[in-house]
């Protein structure tokens, strides 16, 4: 599988999930999912959500690396490698709207730029 679109799709057809039933547990509408598995949305802000919710490891998720992973405990140990913040959780970050998640991002970014600078 060389896109994130099949990953995602394999992943949740493997857990017997429709796009509905994955939509909801991620807090997302169907239709997001629909656009995730036809490629016409490339990048997702709910890759973590999606990972946790299939049992799958985001990095094979999102860029084939590694193994597609089975075990909630698995994932779990991989997720606290893969999320870089101590005292945000992704879900508190991916229950924001749009407009407050890219504040957090352009915030960040200034941040970020100043601490380089």
């Amino acid at each position: 599988m060389k896109t994130f679109a099949q990953r995602l799709l394999h992943a949740r057809t493997e857990r017997g999930y429709t796009q509905l039933q994955l939509a909801k547990l991620c807090g997302v509408s169907q239709s997001t999912i629909a656009s995730y598995e036809s490629g016409t949305r490339l990048h997702t802000r709910h890759l973590l959500s999606l990972a946790k919710n299939l049992k799958t490891n985001p990095l094979w998720l999102e860029q084939g690396i590694g193994p597609m992973m089975s075990t909630l405990q698995e994932a779990d140990k991989n997720y606290s490698q893969f999320w870089p913040f101590t005292r945000v959780s992704p879900d508190e970050l991916y229950q924001l709207t749009d407009q407050q998640l890219h504040l957090v991002e352009s915030v960040l970014q200034t941040l970020i730029k100043e601490l380089k600078g």
